[in-house]
């Protein structure tokens, strides 16, 4: 049977000093290195300043062969500052679909780590559906 996918979502926020430090580094040719233990997959949106926006994309796909119905849900600390792009849809076998998964930062937003848990809630969809 179906059932429930997660994927977290990470996020530093860095002051304005910490922004500028940052882009000496980039600018410096030092790499990063991210490591994730994580539970779940990770879709890291990395470093972000107060008042900037990002958009990252998860793509879902249905493996059954049968149709189901996909819906997500956020919890954690970062839940205010995402949208998606689609949070219930419907899919047919072998189909998937790319859901749009955006952070914007408030200008007022405190320093420090963020973390949300992306659940997608996955029910299998008895008699028929629309073709998309």
């Amino acid at each position: 049977y179906p059932e429930r996918m997660k994927n977290t979502i990470y996020l530093e926020v860095l002051s304005d000093e910490g922004m500028r430090a940052r882009q000496e580094i980039i600018q410096s040719g030092a790499k990063q290195v991210f490591v994730y233990f994580q539970k779940f997959n990770p879709i890291p949106f990395y470093y972000m300043g107060r008042g900037e926006s990002r958009t990252r994309n998860l793509t879902v796909n249905n493996v059954y062969d049968f149709p189901v119905q996909i819906d997500a849900m956020l919890d954690g600390n970062l839940t205010s500052f995402v949208s998606l792009s689609d949070e219930s849809f419907e899919l047919l076998p072998g189909k998937n679909k790319t859901i749009d998964i955006t952070i914007a930062v408030p200008q007022g937003a405190q320093v420090g780590n963020y973390t949300s848990v992306l659940a997608l809630d996955v029910r299998r969809i008895i008699g028929s559906i629309k073709n998309d």
